[in-house]
């Protein structure tokens, strides 16, 4: 290459994918315009990076189909003011009933304090079994699971079985994941059990919570 060229020096390089470069400028001198510059090609020829995808949502909030979120209160019967059919509580605190216990409830997906405050929890401590009959009319069984404590060693799992058939099932649930919403069709069907087991690992600190449990009725037509 000629450096009288007005052009200056080049160097071409072949295209490569690469973690970082580094480009040095060893000298400028302003008088006579000339630079000395350095680059260096780092890491691995070929790399593939995947970002890390973020969800805008709060781990603690959880979505609903549109028919569930915005339905009419007309049209929801909360189960915390139904009958149950039969109730197997998991551990109670001392002198407390498993009715007493339902109610006003925080569930936490993180340690930051924050949650989701639901009216209509049904307390379901490992290991329990709630059993309900299905109203007439009714199309879904909608609910919020999650823990109302911020303990790491929390770990369940939630199934949900409508007339014997088992309709949901979280998998092994541990503190530290996202609440879950829980929508299951009911329609035409008799009875829904709600089942919370202890993760295999024992039913310390399994504060669970079916929150805001509700059966919802499809618009009239």
């Amino acid at each position: 290459m000629d450096p009288a060229r007005p052009e200056g020096l080049e160097r071409w390089f072949e295209p490569v994918q690469t973690r970082y470069v580094r480009l040095t400028v060893a000298s400028n001198t302003a008088k006579a315009g000339a630079q000395l510059v350095e680059l260096e090609v780092r890491g691995p020829e070929k790399t593939t990076i995947q970002p890390a995808r973020k969800s805008i949502t709060p781990p603690w909030q959880v979505q609903f189909p549109a028919e569930i979120a915005h339905a009419p209160a007309a049209r929801i019967a909360y189960l915390r003011k139904l009958q149950p059919t039969s109730v197997k509580p998991g551990w109670l605190p001392p002198g407390k009933k498993w009715a007493e216990m339902n109610g006003w409830v925080r569930l936490y997906a993180d340690r930051s304090g924050k949650g989701s405050a639901l009216k209509h929890g049904l307390y379901g401590e490992s290991v329990s079994e709630i059993t309900y009959a299905i109203p007439p009319g009714t199309s879904w069984f909608a609910a919020t699971v999650g823990f109302g404590n911020t303990k790491r060693d929390a770990s369940v799992d939630f199934r949900v079985f409508v007339d014997g058939e088992k309709r949901f099932d979280s998998g092994l649930y541990r503190f530290g994941r996202r609440l879950l919403p829980v929508v299951v069709d009911v329609r035409d069907r008799k009875e829904l059990k709600l089942v919370v087991t202890d993760g295999g690992d024992s039913i310390r600190n399994d504060y669970a919570w079916w929150g805001d449990a509700r059966f919802v009725s499809a618009a009239a037509e």
